[in-house]
């Protein structure tokens, strides 16, 4: 019963990881796309 809780809680850490990597990978392709917008808006 504890190495499957283990397991789990294991497993849920590496999903959490991945997606708040995910989520801060979408915030810095946000940022890229806002920054060309405005340097090409100013040229």
């Amino acid at each position: 019963m504890t190495a499957k809780l283990k397991s789990q809680n294991d497993q849920l850490l590496s999903e959490r990881a991945s997606r708040l990597s995910s989520v801060i990978d979408g915030q810095e392709m946000e940022r890229q796309r806002l920054s060309r917008e405005m340097h090409d808006g100013v040229g």
